[in-house]
């Protein structure tokens, strides 16, 4: 499509229909060949998808786009422009207008455009119920700060720059963030469901562990960049340790305890060295 073209497509579809950003998982089919990315916004008419694999103008693709709830929803689109560059920092993708879409789909983009209608009712409220709303927002979420770490028995351990090996089925990525006796913050290039069991893997210095983890909420956080080129998504949860396969779980967590008891000390600007 010629610039021109491109730039009355974008108008058109800008005075139809509102755009809103969402990072949702999308598998993308385009003449059998299928490759997952993730979306950067959507609207009733159009999508544009990050991927490094963008196919040419008019091609006709099936979209499989995976929604809050574990709700999915099936599309037919038509490829309007397409950006490719050398540069994994750019949004290279392609703009996808929209020719078939599903009531689960109508459902998702009218509920978006609700809580944006929502939000310029908030905006427009006078300035003392503002303070007001303000403040209940506070103590709510100090109640809710108080609760957690009230539930909370064992210390949680920032752990996202040690090299702390560690495994889960079906992804090739997994990144422990933080761990406590009863439980890890962690991320993966795979979704893991929420009530669902996992056998994780933890790994460190000599010690193994594993562990039957529940998933207690789980959500897109990222994306990432594989080797090939495309881009998958990243997925942050929370994990609680139900049953231990192998391992005790109070060594590895002594062995990461005292490590980051050492880096603590020789990062310490009021430590003495001696020559």
């Amino acid at each position: 499509m010629e610039p021109s073209a491109r730039t009355e497509f974008n108008k058109m579809d800008r005075r139809k229909h509102t755009r809103f950003v969402k990072r949702l998982e999308a598998r993308i089919v385009s003449d059998h060949i299928s490759f997952l990315s993730i979306s950067s916004d959507l609207s009733e008419s159009g999508i544009f998808i990050r991927t490094n694999r963008g196919c040419n103008v008019e091609t006709p693709v099936d979209i499989e786009l995976s929604l809050p709830g574990n709700r999915v929803s099936f599309l037919k689109g038509i490829v309007r422009r397409t950006i490719r560059t050398p540069f994994s920092a750019l949004k290279n993708g392609m703009g996808i207008e929209i020719i078939e879409k599903d009531e689960t789909f109508r459902d998702f983009v009218k509920s978006i455009s609700g809580k944006r209608k929502e939000n310029v009712v908030e905006e427009q409220t006078p300035p003392e119920l503002q303070k007001t709303s303000s403040l209940n927002c506070e103590v709510a979420y100090e109640d809710q700060r108080n609760s957690t770490q009230k539930r909370r028995r064992h210390k949680r351990l920032k752990v996202e720059h040690m090299n702390i090996d560690s495994e889960i089925p079906s992804a090739t990525y997994a990144k422990i963030i933080d761990i406590s006796e009863s439980g890890v913050l962690m991320k993966a290039n795979r979704k893991l469901d929420i009530g669902q069991n996992y056998a994780l893997k933890i790994e460190y210095g000599n010690k193994v562990l594993v562990v039957k983890a529940e998933v207690v909420w789980s959500l897109m956080d990222d994306n990432v960049e594989e080797s090939n080129g495309t881009i998958s998504p990243l997925y942050i949860a929370g994990m609680q340790f139900k049953d231990i396969l192998k391992g005790e779980i109070t060594e590895i967590i002594n062995l990461i305890q005292f490590d980051l008891n050492i880096i603590s000390y020789l990062e310490s600007p009021s430590r003495h060295v001696y020559i």
